[in-house]
C-alpha cells in the first residue's frame, strides 16, 4: 500500500509582521493535511532572507534557526492550528515551517 503524505501550510499569522530584535510577537500557523493520516513534529525556523529555494530552506534548517516545535497528530482532511510567541530576532526576514519525523498511522483507532 503506497502512502501518501501531503501536508500544508494553509495560514501563517504575525501579531507584527515587521517586528524590532526583541520584540515578542504571536505566531500563528493552520497546517492541513490532504494525505494519509499521520503525526509529525512540526518545527519553524527563521531566516534572515526571503526563503524561494529549497537550497535556501536547507540552509537555515538547523538548530540555530529553530523557533518552535510542537508534535502534531493529523487525520486525513483535518487542519491544525499552531500558536505560539517568538522574540524576533536580528535581520528576521522570513519564517518558515518544515514538517519532521514524520510517521503514517495504519489505524486510526487511537485518535485522542
Amino acid at each position: 500500500m503506497e502512502r501518501n503524505v501531503n501536508l500544508n501550510l494553509d495560514n501563517l499569522k504575525f501579531s507584527n509582521p515587521t517586528p524590532k530584535e526583541g520584540e515578542e510577537i504571536t505566531i500563528e500557523a493552520v497546517i492541513r493535511n490532504l494525505g494519509d493520516p499521520c503525526e509529525f513534529d512540526a518545527v519553524f525556523y527563521w531566516a534572515p532572507e526571503i526563503i524561494l529555494s529549497k537550497e535556501q530552506m536547507e540552509k537555515y534548517t538547523k538548530p540555530e534557526y529553530e523557533i518552535y516545535r510542537e508534535k502534531i497528530k493529523i487525520s486525513s482532511g483535518e487542519r491544525v492550528k499552531v500558536q505560539f510567541k517568538w522574540k524576533a530576532k536580528k535581520n528576521f526576514s522570513c519564517l518558515f515551517v518544515k514538517p519532521e519525523n514524520i510517521e503514517v498511522i495504519d489505524s486510526w483507532t487511537d485518535k485522542p
